[in-house]
């Protein structure tokens, strides 16, 4: 059987972006069972693809090439503070008659059984496909701000492309708040259609990490875009002021994707910043907590890596958001008193933090390890390629 996986970039594991190590996993886990050719826009920063996957990629137009009324529209966009508000402008950036092209293409000459589709900003391309069958799975995360212009006015970018969705075969969600707002956008389009929620598979380190062995550190990994990028800090700081009146040696560990960036403050006593190339999982190995204060705060990854290390985890709900747990896995804590009482009770208490580390574990296992995810996923897929009714593409070609 043969899978063609498309995305807006391409799957490379032990990569800063955390949805390129997420689909760095998975591609490599499916590839075991099934062949996989991939095709996604080309980056800046793309490291070696996988040797065992063929990698196809599509140069993705660069600002000065892009249409007028799209780079005006974006500038326009930002100015207004838009992103905020999650309207998805790398949508308008991920527009191309190249990779519709080569997806043709790929389709006629490699003939798939089906199509995986990661992410709902490539839902444009299902036209392309011309009948092979289709699982598209949404990964962008809503917040109660997704998709509203104002309190009742629905962004018209985020409801075509939920629209467009019911074009796919089947279609399934990251989490279960991405379902539900799939399902309420998309309103008659998916109606009598199922969104099935379908979680990143997270590897399971052999040798957990031991919370209680580490320092008073709190790890705070932020994906510095706006508008983390100024908020981040000065939560950061604010929650270390709060930690350090009960916990005086208590360290906060700020790691960014960005961090020259990041606004310094004049004095901040126990606030450490790491950038890119730092390897999370050992920063994490040296943290007693993980703490997700804010929306990009804690991309959902890689809370769950750190989850899969053993390390418990403390955030808002609005943090929390891409990860379908509840106590003791994690904490949810909105109030900035509790959420710096919960840090100071795990910086003081070593048994405890151990107790909800190995929670947070067990979670990952039971929800995200790949002898749970790949076998649903690789059922789903064939149920695909034996239901498809549609033409093969070279007897599409051949009819034309």
């Amino acid at each position: 059987m043969r899978l063609l996986v498309l995305a807006p970039f391409r799957p490379q594991p032990q990569h800063d972006h955390a949805g390129a190590t997420a689909l760095g996993h998975l591609v490599r886990a499916l590839s075991r069972y099934v062949e996989i050719d991939v095709l996604a826009f080309q980056h800046s920063d793309d490291r070696p693809p996988l040797r065992e996957i063929d990698v196809y990629t599509t140069p993705r137009l660069r600002s000065r090439e892009q249409p007028l009324g799209t780079r005006l529209r974006s500038r326009a966009q930002l100015a207004l503070g838009r992103v905020a508000t999650g309207l998805p402008i790398a949508a308008l950036k991920l527009r191309s008659t190249a990779l519709r092209r080569q997806l043709r293409q790929l389709c006629v000459a490699r003939r798939p059984n089906a199509v995986l589709i990661e992410s709902g900003l490539m839902t444009p391309y299902l036209a392309e496909l011309h009948g092979i069958p289709s699982l598209l799975t949404w990964n962008e995360i809503p917040s109660p701000e997704v998709g509203h212009q104002g309190p009742h006015s629905p962004d018209p970018t985020w409801v075509r492309l939920a629209r467009r969705s019911s074009g796919a075969t089947l279609c399934e969600a990251r989490h279960k708040s991405i379902a539900a707002w799939l399902r309420s956008t998309a309103g008659s389009h998916m109606v009598g259609r199922t969104v099935t929620v379908r979680p990143w598979p997270i590897p399971v380190p052999a040798t957990p990490a031991v919370p209680s062995a580490a320092g008073p550190v709190a790890l705070v990994y932020a994906d510095l875009v706006e508008p983390a990028l100024a908020t981040v800090p000065a939560l950061a700081t604010a929650m270390l002021e709060r930690i350090r009146a009960e916990v005086p040696d208590a360290e906060l560990w700020l790691a960014a994707t960005r961090p020259a960036a990041i606004p310094r403050p004049a004095h901040a006593p126990g606030l450490r910043v790491f950038g890119d190339g730092e390897d999370l999982a050992a920063l994490a190995s040296e943290a007693r907590l993980l703490l997700a204060l804010a929306p990009n705060t804690g991309p959902p990854v890689h809370l769950m890596e750190a989850m899969a290390h053993g390390i418990p985890v403390i955030g808002t709900d609005a943090a929390l958001r891409g990860v379908d747990a509840t106590p003791p896995a994690v904490e949810l804590e909105d109030d900035p008193a509790a959420l710096a009482r919960a840090c100071i009770h795990l910086l003081t208490n070593r048994a405890d933090a151990s107790r909800r580390g190995t929670a947070a574990r067990e979670f990952v296992e039971r929800v995200h390890a790949d002898a749970i995810v790949v076998p649903r996923l690789l059922d789903r897929i064939r149920s695909l390629d034996m239901t498809g009714t549609s033409p093969r593409p070279n007897q599409a070609e051949q009819q034309r």
